[in-house]
């Protein structure tokens, strides 16, 4: 039996002083080009069709991109490079390299980075077609021709070429031209940058020389298993990732679930037994199970001992290994080891080598529960429902503590290791807000125990509250401050509600077999 409370009408927060400074954020965060490019490629604007909005994405996209074709007499090169990732440069002359050179992204994931010999091999142009077809709309593709890629160029190639927006294309061109086209898949005809001719054809947008801008990484291929039943052995970095497969996997309906552990050193045993406990669950629902493994025998805390008297350690091996002390925080102070990223790149591979989803569910206890608040609070546009339990320490959405209990700019960007300029916290504080908008508005369910026994001894997050319940409420309050807040600022509909639960488990004691049975209640229940 569970007891609910949800967000009801919040009361209006006139504070003008808020007003005025949410709005000067606004007008700063408006005159940076470089973060409103990260933020606007790839994104669907009211009122707009899909045409205009393409045509607005390859402008954007092209800002950050140079890129150079040359044909046998005029250079005989090719040169891509978007945001601040080389793509090809110095490719070796010959046959060997003479043909159609393809790049395609989509926000900050390399989609296609391929070459095709139009010029030698008959059926290169088929294989181009084929990959370009497989692209997702609205994915930015770059095409260039080095030395010569007319001579077994064909129709299937020229339509694709159009499917990207090119107008003129490459199809019977003269022998050995440079080509260069910059597209959008779904764009219309026509509407691409195109440069052909016997001249060395370059294309260098105004942002192309700066250092921050676009990023992209290239997801790499992995044997991920489509066969039901438990599988381990993926490594992402240094984490191993176990998962599970249902007995009657179909990838058409298939969703994510993450578990995320709690902290002991027996990690991959941990890993195993949340598994264990979705498994039904997996097969009724037909839910793909993914469990990252973040504690192992490193993630004890270093203590003075292991230091020698000059300050340095007394292993090196031993702070190297640490990777997985403090994944709970999502960033690890000593070695920067970041749990948060290994958990996107994670979904990344999964989306890449099994099937593509948007938004995944996630559930976690214990510290495990820890890392998923934390989790949710930064990366929210990635999550479909959440469910934490029994969590010791929350991230508050205050910006007068510290993190990684509270969210002051300055020591978020410490924490993080993050470069910021001179009005950069204004910047952070106005992406929190934006980030604050969407967590309130997901399935976000908290389970605690009522009168549980857990007391909490550490002073830092005794604040927060003394137990699992206590604190559980006191968060679920500063969300509802933070909902009125952003209202009155106007950074949030006046409609919306605050979608996070917590549940309250009565008369029992705080158990990790109690937490996912409870779980399984609260997750794919539209299913």
């Amino acid at each position: 039996m569970l007891t609910a409370f949800s967000a009801g009408n919040g009361v209006k927060l006139n504070n003008i002083k808020t007003l005025i400074y949410v709005l000067v954020c606004q007008i700063i965060l408006t005159s940076s080009p470089v973060i409103a490019a990260d933020i606007t490629i790839g994104q669907r604007r009211q009122g707009n069709d899909a045409a205009k909005q393409y045509a607005a994405d390859l402008q954007e996209y092209a800002r950050y991109t140079h890129a150079v074709s040359g044909g046998f007499r005029n250079g005989n090169k090719v040169f891509i490079k978007i945001g601040n990732h080389v793509f090809y440069e110095n490719v070796p002359h010959g046959i060997p390299h003479a043909g159609v050179y393809v790049v395609a992204v989509s926000k900050n994931r390399v989609l296609l980075q391929n070459f095709y010999n139009t010029y030698f091999a008959q059926g290169a142009s088929m294989a181009m077609a084929r990959d370009i077809a497989k692209l997702p709309e609205g994915s930015f593709v770059v095409v260039a021709v080095k030395d010569e890629g007319t001579r077994n160029f064909d129709k299937a190639g020229q339509k694709m070429l159009n499917k990207i927006g090119a107008g003129t294309g490459l199809l019977n061109q003269e022998a050995r031209t440079s080509y260069l086209c910059l597209g959008i898949k779904g764009l219309n005809k026509g509407m691409a940058i195109e440069k052909v001719g016997m001249d060395l054809m370059e294309h260098k947008g105004e942002n192309a020389d700066e250092k921050a801008g676009l990023i992209f990484k290239k997801i790499r291929d992995a044997n991920i298993s489509s066969e039901s039943g438990r599988h381990k052995g993926l490594m992402i970095d240094q984490t191993e990732v176990l998962y599970y497969i249902p007995k009657t996997f179909d990838p058409l309906t298939a969703e994510y679930l993450f578990l995320i552990h709690e902290t002991r050193n027996l990690g991959v045993k941990n890993a195993l037994n949340m598994i264990s406990h979705f498994e039904r669950f997996s097969n009724a629902k037909n839910i793909v199970l993914i469990a990252p493994v973040f504690s192992s025998i490193y993630s004890r805390k270093v203590s003075q001992r292991d230091f020698k008297e000059n300050g340095t350690l007394k292993r090196p091996d031993l702070l190297k290994n640490r990777y997985l002390s403090e994944y709970s925080f999502l960033v690890n102070r000593f070695n920067k080891y970041r749990s948060d990223t290994i958990l996107i790149e994670t979904f990344e591979l999964f989306n890449k080598n099994l099937m593509e989803r948007k938004k995944f569910s996630i559930y976690g206890h214990f510290s495990g529960g820890e890392f998923l608040q934390r989790f949710v609070l930064f990366h929210p546009e990635l999550i479909d429902t959440a469910v934490g339990a029994f969590i010791g320490s929350y991230a508050f959405p205050l910006d007068n503590i510290d993190y990684p209990y509270g969210l002051k700019m300055d020591d978020l960007v410490k924490t993080f290791h993050r470069e910021i300029d001179t009005n950069g916290l204004m910047l952070q504080k106005m992406e929190i807000y934006k980030k604050l908008d969407i967590l309130l508005d997901i399935d976000f369910h908290i389970i605690a125990v009522e009168n549980d026994r857990w007391i909490d001894k550490y002073k830092k997050t005794q604040r927060q509250g003394k137990s699992y319940e206590e604190k559980a409420n006191n968060f679920y309050k500063e969300l509802q401050k933070k909902d009125r807040f952003l209202k009155d600022a106007g950074m949030r509909a006046k409609a919306k509600k605050v979608n996070t639960m917590i549940h309250i488990i009565p008369g029992l004691k705080s158990s990790a077999d109690i937490a996912a049975n409870e779980a399984t209640k609260l997750l794919f229940i539209t299913q």
